[in-house]
Order: structure tokens, then C-alpha cells, then sequence
């Protein structure tokens, strides 16, 4: 599996095609963000010994870089663990939020970027998440993760994280369907959205930022067998 881009225009005309990277994972999600420095793209690669870390290429004007990595986790797994990075952006800088399987432990990391290469990774989750992960930048420093944990039933979780590793604001208790109501700029540190199921069918909860909220989007699968989207909104 290779990783490939290309420059569509309006009218369906290919442009700039190229090849990234010729040996990738072959199933999980490829992510990618415009800084003001250019174009970032995330994915998950895959060596001659099945070591399926994170790599990223940059695009600065018209040249690619060559691949390099986020972190060394050395994850080796023979088969692709359908679980891909994602990355967001505020300014100059970035952040990626991935899942690893390392060491036979199951964590959920972040590194941030000001354009230069990655800082060390910070843990957002040891305990017992299953990954499917995403992420905001809420300004330059800080991001808010999201995640799926582990459990019966399974919960979609987020934490709010700094560069720095700290978290801001106090502890917060679960939220519901409707989400939580902290107030005060990034009150909410970390919490529970929701209850879901943690098979395929659940897919990947996503987050999106709209003024001073997060929506939080997922699949659903109610007693009655059908699935559902459900939203969650949380005031920052």
C-alpha cells in the first residue's frame, strides 16, 4: 500500500501528482492540515519488519519532504490495527493524537509541533482505551483529545492537554447527550461524552469546533439493533 496526493482543481484536472511514501498500513485513516508553514500529512507507516509507527511529510512551496517519524512507540503488529492518527491545527502549530498497542500496552498519545519536528509524546490515556481517536487545537498550545475507552459498555472520552503536559481547569465529571456545561476558558479538563458500543459498527467519534463549543459526533447502536448518529455539544 502506498500513500499518494494529487492537486484537483474545480474542473476535474489532476496536477502535482506524486508518490509519499512507497510502504504504509494499509487500513488505517491518513490525516492532514494546512499550517501557515504549508501542508502536513499523518499517517501510519509500516517498515520491512512490520513496525507501525506514525510518520509525517511536509509540503513547503512545491517539494515534499521525505517521510520521518512523529515518535519511535516500535509498535510491531502483523496486520493493520485500523486505528489512523489525526491532526489539527492553530497557527504555526500542530498537534497528533494517535493510538498505540506498544509493548503490549494499550495508550492513547499526543505531540505537538511549532513546524519543527515533534516534541517528546504526552500520555492523554493508559488505562484502557481502544483508540479512534480525534483531536482540536483550542489555540496554539492546547488541544482537546478525543478517544474510545474500553469497557461494557464502551465511553467516548476527551481530556484538554497543554503543550506543556499539564491539563487546564479542575477534574470534571461525565457529561451527557447534551454535554457538559462548564464554563470559563477551557473549564472542563477532561470527562465522559457518552456510552456507545465499542465494535466496528461504532466507527470513529468525531469533534468540531464552532465558536465558544464542541460537537461531538458518533454512531449509536440502540437496543432495537438499528444504528443512530447522535451529537453531544460542550460549552469550552
Amino acid at each position: 500500500m502506498t500513500l499518494r496526493t494529487a492537486v484537483i482543481d474545480g474542473e476535474g484536472n489532476l496536477t502535482g501528482e506524486a508518490e509519499l511514501d512507497p510502504r504504509v498500513c494499509d487500513c488505517c485513516q491518513t490525516t492532514g492540515v494546512k499550517t501557515e508553514e504549508g501542508v502536513m500529512i499523518v499517517y501510519r507507516d509500516r517498515s520491512e519488519e512490520e513496525i507501525r509507527d506514525l510518520s509525517y511529510v511536509s509540503l513547503d512551496g512545491t517539494e515534499w519532504s521525505s517521510p520521518a517519524k512523529v515518535a519511535s512507540d516500535s509498535w510491531k503488529i502483523f496486520g493493520c490495527p485500523v486505528n489512523g492518527p489525526r491532526a489539527a491545527t492553530a497557527g504555526k502549530n500542530s498537534a497528533v493524537a494517535w493510538f498505540t498497542g506498544a509493548n503490549e500496552q494499550s495508550v492513547v498519545k499526543v505531540a505537538f509541533s511549532d513546524g519543527d519536528g515533534f516534541d517528546e509524546p504526552i500520555v492523554v490515556d493508559d488505562t484502557s482505551p481502544l483508540g479512534r481517536v480525534d483531536i482540536l487545537m483550542l489555540d496554539e498550545e492546547t488541544a482537546m483529545v478525543s478517544w474510545l475507552d474500553r469497557g461494557d459498555p464502551s465511553t467516548i472520552r476527551y481530556r484538554i492537554i497543554r503543550r506543556d503536559g499539564t491539563t487546564t481547569g479542575p477534574s470534571a465529571t461525565g457529561s451527557t447527550e447534551t454535554g457538559s456545561r462548564a464554563t470559563g476558558p477551557f473549564a472542563t479538563a477532561s470527562g465522559t461524552i457518552a456510552e456507545t458500543d465499542g465494535g466496528r459498527t461504532s466507527g470513529f467519534p468525531q469533534m468540531a469546533r464552532s465558536g465558544n463549543a464542541v460537537y461531538f459526533a458518533w454512531t449509536a447502536s440502540p437496543s432495537n439493533g438499528e444504528t443512530e448518529i447522535r451529537i453531544a455539544r460542550m460549552k469550552l
